[in-house]
């Protein structure tokens, strides 16, 4: 009976300790949910361990959460923490598997090493003991890039605590309390709200004007330029500072390609650079966008028409064949008429070829000039004549409308497509690395535009020219360059360049790239999409154009490069108006003498006919 009664009351011992386990377990646990929902459950341990466990069963039951592992390492499921992102992993922790969990969850956490985990320590692990290899432990996460990490030790449920650990200004373990007394202690605080002084390293692509390396009074590097402007201000957010090395050396740009292998060694933590979204597989590592903008081409500011295009630009072979058709008809028209009236008198009227192809009443009656009526006209020649009159008096105030507003305002035809500026000799320049780009990328059709481009190896030589203001050629800019090119302009009487709407990509999604499974990469996400709200990058822009000219960076246009306002009426239109009125009376004096020639054979061959008649 007495045995009986020790093993209920063992029983009833367990049965309480089994209830206060899941309590504190839950009350653990729905805190963590509290502080940021997660929607799923990553188990890991050794299956003796987990079925022994109630935590499979607080989670699916009284959580509600879906479980995406039971065991390690056989049968874990890769692809659902690839198509999960907010789940928690939960890891029954044994000693000597801390090296084992370590390397393992660097490798299934790819990408994902900033979600929460939680290592519960066997129970019969010694707090003392448990405190030396959590130590040990937290020692290694920021190693593996895990900064929410906290270990329950296997009493938890009696002492209710846990381990954490604080990452800046260095690695401390600490110990908290998840009691009802400890409501305010978050058990996975946000660690980038105070960097305490921590130095974030940056690396500028010294790309004109995102960040530029220059020297101080002193001979000191010091960078500026908008992304610096953006990330020293990201820093003093989260209480931190800025640090680049010193032996940077001025005016050595760094590339895209360079950019993504100092990322790859881990040789910064955010870059004053931007990159392309598109430039290879790189989205995993790249930030939000910081810039959404089209990459297009600015192309010389086209100017106005010269009297001499004014003509040739109206006189086309369509206007000539148009217009000979047309006289064409009419003239056509006009002798059908004039043949009625004579068929009504009785007389004879022959139509010819050359009235209907050079009727001088209907040119003169086009140009608005007077010609000869025929005497006592039919009705329907006198309508003829009316329309011929209005036709006229409407060619000639058009052109005359057309010719005054030509010479007060005149026509400027803009840069509409690549075939435009290819019909007017200008090229665009690019640079080797930016062809390549445009080359990878699948949605840029780059063979469209390809015949009109001028490519340079040389960067410096493409950067010499691509601020020169040169308008012999057209050139890619992005939204900052063209900022501070248009800015530069204006001070001159008149811009030598626009932005076009002929655009390599019209979609020009530029960010940072981060090292692979880089801590800063939430909080700088966060950063980007606050600052775009607040228009802060547009003015870091103008900022740093006003530096970068105050340091020499940018300087004025050249004088030489300016021009002279174009003249619409000068010598050369009236020697050009003189030069076509010289060659109509040389095609004049041509058509007489084949005219007088004619004559004379038409002539001989009419006596020729008479002197062979007679005989």
């Amino acid at each position: 009976m007495a045995a009986s009664n020790k093993l209920t009351e063992n029983l009833q011992k367990e049965l309480q300790k089994s209830n206060e386990i899941k309590f504190q377990l839950k009350q653990f646990l729905y805190r963590v949910d509290r502080e940021s929902r997660f929607d799923s459950c990553v188990l890991m341990g050794r299956e003796d361990n987990i079925k022994d466990t109630l935590v499979a069963e607080v989670l699916q039951k009284d959580m509600g959460k879906t479980l995406l592992s039971y065991s390690f390492p056989h049968s874990f499921c890769n692809s659902c923490i690839k198509l999960n992102k907010n789940f928690l992993v939960f890891i029954f922790w044994r000693y000597g598997d801390e090296e084992k969990y370590g390397k393992y969850l660097s490798m299934v956490l790819e990408y994902k090493r900033q979600n929460r985990i939680i290592l519960l320590a066997p129970e019969s692990l010694s707090n003392l003991y448990a405190g030396i290899v959590a130590r040990h432990m937290f020692a290694a996460c920021p190693k593996f890039k895990m900064i929410n990490v906290v270990i329950l030790l296997g009493n938890y449920y009696e002492t209710k605590l846990f381990y954490a650990f604080e990452m800046f200004p260095h690695v401390e373990m600490v110990k908290k309390s998840f009691s009802h007394d400890a409501e305010t202690v978050q058990i996975f605080p946000n660690k980038f709200l105070n960097l305490h002084g921590h130095k974030i390293r940056t690396f500028p692509d010294q790309m004109i004007p995102r960040s530029v390396v220059y020297r101080d009074q002193k001979g000191l590097p010091r960078i500026k330029g908008y992304l610096v402007s953006f990330l020293e201000t990201f820093a003093k957010s989260i209480n931190g500072s800025l640090w680049w090395p010193m032996y940077i050396k001025d005016d050595k740009p760094v590339f895209y390609q360079n950019i993504f292998d100092m990322a790859k060694t881990d040789s910064f933590d955010i870059p004053a650079a931007l990159v392309p979204a598109l430039y290879a597989n790189s989205s995993k590592i790249m930030s939000h966008s910081y810039e959404v903008r089209a990459w297009c081409i600015m192309v010389p500011v086209e100017n106005p028409q010269s009297y001499e295009e004014f003509i040739y630009r109206s006189l086309t072979l369509t206007f000539y064949i148009r217009f000979l058709l047309f006289t064409m008809v009419l003239s056509l028209i006009l002798e059908l008429a004039t043949k009625l009236m004579y068929l009504k008198r009785n007389q004879d009227y022959a139509i010819t070829l050359d009235k209907i192809i050079l009727n001088t009443k209907i040119l003169r009656s086009i140009f608005g000039c007077s010609f000869k009526l025929q005497p006592n006209s039919t009705k329907s020649l006198k309508m003829l004549y009316t329309v011929f009159f209005i036709r006229g008096l409407l060619v000639t105030v058009q052109f005359s409308a057309i010719l005054q507003s030509f010479l007060t305002h005149p026509l400027i035809v803009p840069l509409k497509s690549f075939k435009d500026l290819q019909a007017n000799n200008i090229k665009i320049v690019i640079f080797k690395n930016d062809l390549d780009f445009i080359k990878n990328s699948r949605s840029l059709n780059y063979k469209y535009f390809l015949p009109g481009l001028e490519i340079f190896d040389d960067y410096y030589k493409y950067r010499e020219l691509h601020s020169s203001f040169n308008t012999s050629y057209a050139y890619p800019v992005h939204h900052s360059q063209w900022y501070i090119y248009n800015s530069q302009q204006s001070s001159l009487p008149k811009p030598l360049f626009r932005l076009s709407g002929l655009c390599l990509n019209n979609m020009g999604t530029l960010g940072f790239v981060l090292p692979q499974n880089s801590v800063y990469m939430q909080a700088l996400n966060k950063f980007i999409i606050r600052v775009n709200e607040l228009g802060l990058p547009e003015y870091w822009l103008r900022l740093s154009y006003i530096e970068l000219k105050k340091i020499g960076i940018i300087k004025n246009i050249p004088n030489p490069i300016l021009k002279i306002e174009h003249r619409t009426m000068g010598p050369e239109e009236f020697n050009f108006i003189f030069k076509i009125m010289i060659e109509c009376y040389i095609c004049a004096f041509i058509l007489l003498l084949i005219e007088i020639l004619c004559s004379k054979i038409y002539c001989k061959i009419e006596l020729g006919l008479q002197r062979a008649d007679k005989k």
